[in-house]
């Protein structure tokens, strides 16, 4: 059905609105209009029904109602959602707004022109249009808003015009079939997931105004080079992970702050060229650090492998370091080291031992999860704290050693730091010189750790009662 760009008569508004609040006008095809002001209004379906719209629909610019007539301004929030078997959207020059979700998931839509007139996008307005295949936009437009095209997966072509600055959050998240996109002079901020999962992608020209890529803003994209350009200043993390063709990354001397492991499983990346003026950042032996190797932002799984140790000048093993590098099988962290980040060693599973020396003060979250060959690990009388599910996954473990004190925090503690074990003995170092040995079994869980700190709450006895440390 082709709804023409018609002034709607009084008596045909009349004739679909008998059951209407006032100033809200409906025409017996499903149009449904609301007063905006004395002389405007905004449009979109019938709410919760399908009004059987189909081929090319056209928006009017204006209708009569009661002796009046309103200017259509806006496309209201989720005014069009769902329409699939509409191909066509034709949007008068009246509109100037296109609000959230505006024509999101016309998986049937394939062509949308937005008039010169819009100046403002909502939030995803065609998110989910599965065959959309054609779209221009606004020669003014200065964003592309957040997830304006995410799941558009027949998108190939797409023109930026000269005044786009920003592209936002998961703009093109999942368009993969986009081969062609220009990045204008201009844009200064691509953000996170924008271009996440569009594989026919080629190497984007990263304009020289550009100064910020959000994380994961190109992951798992195909291309097999990147320019990073000088001007650039953050790169987010995990920015270019999962791409696996991707063979050589330049980083620019102007760029000041990376996030945790941009490159993460990058399956054919061998080196990191750091500008030699970049002051700030460093490469060598296959990890990227910070520029007084303090802090260890990401090794290179392709290169890191067999006995590794850890730089004496590293502080810090930043998250996601080495991830999923699976021809480490020892690793040596030296005293210098006192933090390990979240999951930084995690899913090593070549990994067979790991020395801990005294000086680790803190181990988050996940450090050690799914190293599936790792069987014994001394964890140093020097760690305050560690964090959950340290050792999850940790399929081969058959002991660990900890310090007495770290066993009363409930958060180290409990059943799920040794999740997927339940052979694993842990050696308890008590202060006075004397080991206690207790098997996985034996440790209680949160909920029994908050019943034996309270006195008020009865507690379990005989011989199946939880085991507490003494």
């Amino acid at each position: 059905m082709r709804l023409m760009a018609t002034i709607l008569t009084a008596a045909a508004i009349a004739a679909g609105a008998a059951a209407q609040p006032e100033k809200v006008f409906v025409t017996p095809e499903g149009m449904r209009f609301e007063t905006l002001t004395d002389s405007t209004v905004s449009v979109g379906k019938l709410k919760d029904k399908d009004p059987g719209f189909s081929g090319v629909v056209t928006i009017p610019g204006s209708i009569t109602a009661q002796g009046k007539t309103y200017t259509v301004t806006k496309v209201k929030s989720w005014g069009f959602f769902g329409c699939n078997d509409v191909t066509e959207f034709v949007i008068p020059s009246t509109i100037t707004e296109l609000d959230i979700w505006a024509f999101s998931c016309c998986e049937g839509l394939k062509r949308i022109v937005i008039p010169e007139s819009v100046t403002k996008i909502g939030y995803a307005a065609l998110d989910g249009c599965k065959q959309l295949t054609d779209v221009t936009l606004p020669s003014t437009q200065t964003t592309v808003p957040e997830r304006m095209f995410q799941n558009c997966e027949a998108l190939t072509h797409v023109t930026l015009p000269p005044s786009v600055t920003t592209i936002q959050n998961s703009a093109f998240y999942w368009c993969t079939a986009l081969k062609e996109i220009n990045l204008p002079e201009g844009l200064t901020a691509i953000g996170n997931y924008a271009f996440s999962v569009c594989e026919a992608l080629p190497a984007p020209t990263l304009p020289s105004t550009l100064r910020s890529v959000g994380s994961h803003a190109f992951s798992s994209c195909k291309f097999t080079s990147v320019v990073l350009p000088e001007g650039l200043e953050r790169l987010g993390g995990e920015a270019f992970s999962g791409c696996v063709n991707l063979t050589g990354v330049h980083i620019p001397a102007s760029l000041a702050d990376v996030g945790n492991s941009p490159f993460l499983n990058c399956l054919k990346l061998t080196s990191i060229d750091v500008a030699a003026g970049n002051t700030l950042f460093s490469f060598g032996d296959g990890m990227l650090m910070d520029a007084g190797r303090t802090r260890i932002i990401q090794a290179l799984r392709t290169v890191v492998g067999g006995r590794v140790v850890i730089p004496s000048t590293v502080t810090t093993i930043g998250k996601l370091a080495f991830f999923s590098c699976n021809r480490i099988t020892e690793l040596v962290v030296p005293s210098g080291v006192k933090t390990m980040e979240f999951r930084c060693i995690t899913d090593c599973q070549s990994l067979e031992k790991v020395e801990l020396s005294e000086g680790l003060k803190e181990m988050e979250s996940e450090v050690f999860n799914g190293c599936s060959s790792l069987r014994r690990v001394y964890v140093p009388s020097s760690v305050e704290s560690m964090g959950e599910r340290v050792f999850g996954w940790c399929t081969a473990l058959e002991q660990v050693s900890l310090p007495e004190h770290l066993t009363t925090d409930k958060m180290t503690f409990n059943n799920m730091t040794f999740d997927q074990n339940d052979t694993v003995d842990i050696i308890v170092r008590k202060a006075d010189g004397t080991t206690q040995t207790l098997h996985r079994s034996d440790l209680f869980d949160v909920k029994t750790l908050y019943r034996f700190r309270h006195d008020n709450l009865p507690r379990e006895e005989g011989p199946n009662a939880p085991r507490v440390l003494e």
